[in-house]
């Protein structure tokens, strides 16, 4: 099923990005186009939106399988004008996005697992992976959403990890409305982000957090700690606190413990 280009375009409410939208029916990795397009001076709003990845790519250098047109695989372009310590919380802005996205058309809210791992019913819904230049000024976010079909449509290695929208919600959302709700709310934030700060992004991601007070194990390259999520700070690190003392750590894959 062929995405809707002047549909979704059409529904993009003015919240202070110029979207520009496009489509492609198959790429190696919307990230790396837009990456492509940012350094040749693509103006901030770019979206590139994909009916399938061939070489799509998660955090951790996984690779992302998508199910083509029953997931959003899309990526957007912009253009900060803050400290390059700020972009690192651009990832979070997005997970509250799509909190809120999910809410707003669904009924159904769901948590957040530091940094970015957007859940419902202990599942990840989505992939968020954030590249950027600091020393160019540009961000690119990619974000792929488990949309349409029962959890088993899922590939096999997702299984039990992950949910469609669908299967966790009991709501059909097509890829057109789901698009422009994350862009909505994605262009609300940054630009109120822009003017005034992360404080607002930080208070909706804590809102939505299930890290904190959580026993964890967090992995960090080579190196394996476990202790107690404490905090999210204001750079959006998680602060964890154990045998190694108090740690602040803004990367890493966290897995709860019982």
């Amino acid at each position: 099923m062929r995405f809707d280009l002047a549909e979704a375009q059409g529904m993009l409410s003015d919240c202070g990005i110029c979207w520009s939208l496009s489509y492609i029916a198959e790429a190696g990795s919307t990230n790396a186009e837009l990456a492509r397009a940012a350094r040749s001076g693509a103006a901030e709003g770019t979206v590139i939106v994909c009916g399938h990845q061939t070489a799509g790519r998660g955090r951790q250098g996984r690779m992302w399988e998508d199910r083509g047109h029953q997931d959003l695989i899309f990526s957007l372009l912009l253009r900060p004008r803050c400290s390059p310590s700020d972009y690192g919380l651009l990832p979070l802005l997005a997970s509250v996005a799509l909190v809120e996205a999910v809410q707003a058309l669904t009924g159904v809210m769901p948590s957040v697992k530091w940094p970015n791992d957007v859940m419902v019913q202990g599942a990840k819904l989505a992939g968020i992976l954030l590249e950027a230049d600091t020393t160019d000024g540009w961000a690119v976010i990619g974000m792929g959403v488990n949309l349409l079909g029962p959890a088993d449509s899922l590939p096999i290695s997702l299984r039990g990890s992950a949910m469609t929208v669908e299967a966790a919600t009991g709501q059909v959302v097509t890829r057109e409305q789901m698009v422009v709700a994350l862009l909505d709310a994605v262009a609300m934030h940054y630009v109120q982000a822009q003017r005034s700060g992360y404080t607002e992004v930080l208070n909706s991601y804590r809102r939505a957090d299930v890290t904190v007070g959580r026993r964890l194990r967090l992995l960090r390259g080579d190196e394996t700690l476990e202790g107690i999520a404490e905090q999210i700070d204001e750079r959006g690190r998680l602060v964890i606190v154990g045998e190694m003392g108090r740690i602040a750590t803004d990367a890493g894959e966290v897995h709860l413990l019982k």
